[in-house]
């Protein structure tokens, strides 16, 4: 009578239903051994996002009134540092519960566009002699600054104005019942063409690498 013996990796099991449990404990273990591993490229995967959204938005104020680039400009820095913190990854201990996100925060009407409406007559919008070099607001309000008046530019524009002295005004800001923001962030788009193509690979590596390990490759 001919002995029939099955491998498994490196190991030879001469009974074969003792092969397949093994193989099948190897299996379940491997599952549950891959969602750590798994779920550190999804986080790695998710900061290259962030990473990529850095460097194509994060250029300095251009000392401009309107932005007419197809990148934002980073002023305070804090919409990018709130992106690379929302970076989560859960489930590391089962494979079938790893789940990740990354949040545009502060800067989530540039993902999707939108207007903007004033809560009751205008919109103050900052003018350069209302900020600092990085295009940050000098005053909270538009109301803490003195010496103001309201007048109609030559274009029409309504705009507050500063008097510094008998003949010297700035232009402080342009109040405006709305305005309307393009959509320009592309996060969504950055995780599609980043994120997926790396996370798919790195997740494929991982869990054949720790199935041979645990089959006794």
């Amino acid at each position: 009578m001919h002995q029939i013996s099955i491998q498994i990796g490196k190991k030879s099991f001469a009974n074969f239903e003792a092969g397949l449990r093994h193989a099948e404990t190897a299996l379940e273990t491997a599952v549950a051994w891959a969602a750590q591993p798994v779920s550190a490229e999804l986080k790695r995967a998710l900061q290259l996002v962030a990473q990529k959204v850095r460097a194509e938005h994060g250029q300095p104020w251009n000392g401009g009134v309107v932005n007419f680039s197809e990148r934002l400009q980073s002023r305070s820095g804090e919409a990018l540092a709130a992106m690379d913190k929302s970076v989560k990854v859960t489930g590391a201990r089962r494979l079938d519960n790893v789940s990740g996100s990354i949040s545009s925060g502060f800067w989530a009407i540039h993902e999707t566009g939108g207007v903007i409406r004033a809560k009751s007559k205008y919109l103050t919008i900052p003018l350069p002699a209302a900020m600092d070099a990085r295009g940050i607001p000098l005053k909270k309000r538009a109301r803490d600054w003195l010496n103001t008046f309201v007048a109609k530019s030559r274009k029409g524009n309504l705009i507050i104005f500063q008097k510094r002295g008998r003949k010297d005004i700035a232009p402080l800001y342009l109040l405006k019942p709305e305005v309307r923001i393009r959509p320009r962030l592309n996060m969504q788009d950055t995780i599609e063409r980043v994120a997926v193509p790396y996370f798919d690979q790195k997740a494929i590596e991982v869990i054949e690498r720790v199935i041979t390990e645990r089959m006794g490759g």
